[in-house]
């Protein structure tokens, strides 16, 4: 598939690179729950996490899993079918997973900041669609390329590129 093709020729053009593939549409990916935390967003821990039951203290591992795992990269690509102008439900739920209070972000009454500008990262978000939108309006129907771009822009990715696959359910393809 052509995912898998330019998974491969970016990697014979940067083989210094390791990759970490996440099919977030098969794997498990926590919907977060009100449990997993305590005030401000930080996941629970300590005794909040011992009192858990397996099935959260399973969901609690995976968010932390997933969040280090997204901190610790240098390079992301997200790709994505644009769904009703935004993105698939499942990419939204490894988001919320991703941006945790004091690890990705910083929340607190004196201040609001990303915490991703330790060192330089960059990303490509990959959005495709059915549709061939004129210019003049597509970026009214990109919500989804666009909620990416103030995220981690916010966070500190300093390097943020996108690229809209348009078209891919038209016949002049």
């Amino acid at each position: 598939d052509k995912r898998q093709e330019f998974v491969n020729r970016f990697m014979k053009k940067y083989p210094e690179y390791q990759l970490i593939e996440r099919d977030i549409c098969s794997e498990y990916i926590p919907e977060l729950n009100h449990k997993y935390f305590k005030e401000r967003g930080d996941i629970v821990s300590g005794k909040d996490y011992d009192s858990l039951n397996e099935n959260d203290k399973k969901a609690v591992d995976k968010i932390n899993e997933l969040c280090s795992e997204f901190i610790s990269a240098d390079a992301y690509v997200i790709t994505y079918p644009m769904w009703s102008s935004l993105f698939p439900p499942r990419l939204k739920m490894y988001i919320d997973c991703v941006i945790q209070n004091g690890k990705f972000i910083k929340i607190s009454v004196d201040e609001a900041h990303g915490l991703l500008n330790d060192k330089e990262r960059s990303m490509l978000c990959i959005q495709s669609s059915g549709g061939a939108y004129p210019k003049i309006i597509s970026w009214k129907l990109n919500h989804g390329i666009n909620y990416l771009h103030d995220i981690f822009k916010y966070a500190g990715i300093k390097n943020f590129e996108k690229l809209l696959v348009e078209g891919v359910d038209t016949a002049d393809i």
